[in-house]
C-alpha cells in the first residue's frame, strides 16, 4: 500500500502540519527555499554514489539525485541504514537540514530498490516529472487532496457524500 506521502502534490503551505512531502531533486535542495527550506519534509530519489559509516551520527551516503546533483544523506544516531551498494536506486524520505537530508528515527525512511528495478529505472523521465510538478504545483493532486476539495465544495453547499467501496 502506497501512502499519500509518496505522490506528487503541492504541500508548500502545510507540509509541517500534515506530514505531506514534496519530491525534490538536487537543484531544488540547493535552492533552499519553499519546498526545500531547512526542516522541510521531502522525498529524494537517486542512485547511491558512495557510502561512509565512520561518522559520529551514523551512516552517511552520497546520493546522485535525478538531475545528477550529489546530495549528502545522513542517518540519525542509532538509526540503522539499509544495506546498499553504489549505483543502487534509493528513495529517501527525510527532512532538509541546511543542504543534506537528515533521516529521523521515528517517521522517515529509506527504500532500496532491487538491482533489476535500479537498472531499468528512467531517471531522466522521473526528473522531468519532478521539475514539472515544481513548476505547476496546483496541477497535481493526490487522492487525499481531491477528497479534501470535494468535501470543501460539498460543505459549502450543505451536502454530504457517500463513498461506496467495491
Amino acid at each position: 500500500v502506497l501512502s499519500d506521502e509518496l505522490y506528487f502534490y503541492d504541500n508548500r503551505a502545510d507540509s509541517a502540519v500534515t506530514g505531506r512531502r514534496c519530491r525534490v531533486n538536487g537543484r531544488l535542495l540547493t535552492a533552499g527555499a519553499g519546498t526545500s527550506a531547512a526542516g522541510a519534509p521531502v522525498v529524494l530519489l537517486g542512485r547511491v554514489a558512495s557510502i561512509s559509516s565512520d561518522s559520529p551520527t551514523g551512516s552517511r551516503w552520497t546520493v546522485t539525485a535525478s538531475d545528477s546533483v550529489e546530495v549528502r544523506v545522513a542517518f540519525a544516531r542509532g538509526a540503522t541504514a539499509p544495506e546498499v551498494a553504489p549505483g543502487q536506486l534509493v528513495e529517501i524520505v527525510g527532512l532538509v537540514a541546511s543542504g543534506p537530508i537528515r533521516r529521523s528515527e521515528s517517521t522517515e525512511s529509506a527504500t532500496v530498490f532491487s538491482d533489476s528495478q535500479s537498472s531499468s529505472f528512467d531517471m531522466d523521465l522521473y526528473n522531468s516529472a519532478v521539475e514539472i510538478t515544481e513548476r505547476l504545483p496546483r496541477c497535481y493532486y493526490t487522492a487525499s487532496r481531491l477528497d479534501e476539495i470535494a468535501r470543501d465544495w460539498l460543505s459549502k453547499r450543505n451536502r454530504t457524500i457517500r463513498l461506496r467501496l467495491f
